[in-house]
Parts: structure tokens; C-alpha cells; sequence
């Protein structure tokens, strides 16, 4: 998604959330604690300013960003589980514009949006591509970023 943002706006460079992806997942066995710090930045260059650009297509590239800094974050003992919530934004979003031909319910519709949500086959399928993933590293003695990419789809 977020590379589909940057060639469409000529802006950012996907290759630089590429490369702290890649660094994240050789380090997800590993006991080394990375450093927050030396990786927040490159982030944070790659992340659009909404006043910049396509409302949709920022807010989903700051999703994009907000999750490989969540990764960071818990590779980094700084885990907020409150950032689970934007992997799941792009789903939200697009149900949203579906349904209302906006990108927000407001705060008069949000409970029963919400309701709609946990029952949008989308995302129970992205749920139980979760579980899928979660039962397969549980079982692996360790993953690789070439076990990683043998599973994608």
C-alpha cells in the first residue's frame, strides 16, 4: 500500500521501510535488543503529511508507518499494543467509504459501525489469517525473513 502511495505521488521511499522490515524480522529470534532510536527517524521521513497529498491514500501510508514503527516498538521492549489497532485502519476505511462514501462515521455512528466491523467477512478473514500466522510461528523453532516469505501470498 505504501508503495503504491509513493509511485502514484512521486513521494517517500518504500525501499527505506523495506530495509527496517527486513532488519526487524532477522531480529525477531534474536536476544539483541535493537536500538529505538536508530531506526525511528527513517520512519518518520517516510511518513506523508495528510495536507500533502490524497486524504485515503496518506492515511493509509501513515498506517503503513505507524505499523513498522509498532514492530520497532516491541522489537525494542517498547511494545504499545494500542498501535495493533492501525493494521487494521485500511479495512476500516475502505468498509467506511463503502457504506457511507466517507472516510469517518463520526462519533454519532461509531458504535454501530463498529458492530459492522467484527462482523465484515474482511476482517474476520484477516483474523484468521492472523491466527494462521501466530499457530505457525508458536510452532517454528525460529523464523527466518525466508520463512516469512515462503508463507506469502
Amino acid at each position: 500500500m505504501y508503495k503504491a502511495f509513493s509511485r502514484k505521488n512521486n513521494w517517500g521511499n518504500e525501499q527505506h521501510l523495506r530495509k527496517i522490515m527486513n532488519i526487524l524480522w532477522e531480529n525477531v529470534n534474536s536476544e539483541a535488543i535493537l536500538s529505538y532510536e536508530e531506526f525511528v527517524n527513517d520512519i518518520n521521513k517516510q511518513i506523508p503529511h495528510v495536507d500533502d497529498f490524497d486524504a485515503l491514500e496518506t492515511t493509509i501510508a501513515q498506517d503503513v508507518c505507524i505499523c513498522v514503527d509498532a514492530a520497532l516498538q516491541a522489537l525494542c521492549n517498547k511494545p504499545k499494543t494500542s498501535l495493533i489497532e492501525y493494521a487494521f485502519e485500511p479495512f476500516r476505511l475502505s468498509i467506511c467509504y463503502q457504506k457511507t462514501g466517507y472516510l469517518d462515521v463520526g462519533s454519532d455512528g461509531e458504535e454501530e459501525f463498529e458492530q459492522l466491523l467484527i462482523k465484515d467477512l474482511r476482517i474476520l478473514s484477516e483474523f484468521k489469517y492472523q491466527d494462521e500466522d501466530l499457530l505457525f510461528i508458536q510452532k517454528s523453532d525460529g523464523v527466518s525473513l525466508d520463512d516469512i516469505k515462503k508463507t506469502e501470498v
